[in-house]
């Protein structure tokens, strides 16, 4: 499957990566196609505990390990 976003990952020329201007579940997206890139760990800030929630059951969706109801 081709990567919609195809984000930026950081490298030794650039250690952090922020990206912007992502609506709606497009984090999440982002988020889950740069995790089957990358080769380490992805480390994400979110505002509250909610937000973190939110964004994890969206970044499962995304990357196929969302629990059926």
């Amino acid at each position: 499957m081709m990567p919609l976003l195809d984000p930026a990952l950081p490298s030794a020329e650039l250690p952090v990566i922020k990206w912007g201007k992502l609506y709606g579940a497009a984090a999440a997206l982002a988020i889950a196609e740069a995790a089957l890139k990358a080769t380490g760990p992805i480390i994400v800030i979110t505002r509250n505990a909610r937000d973190a929630e939110a964004l994890g059951e969206e970044i499962a969706f995304f990357a196929g390990t969302a629990a059926s109801a």
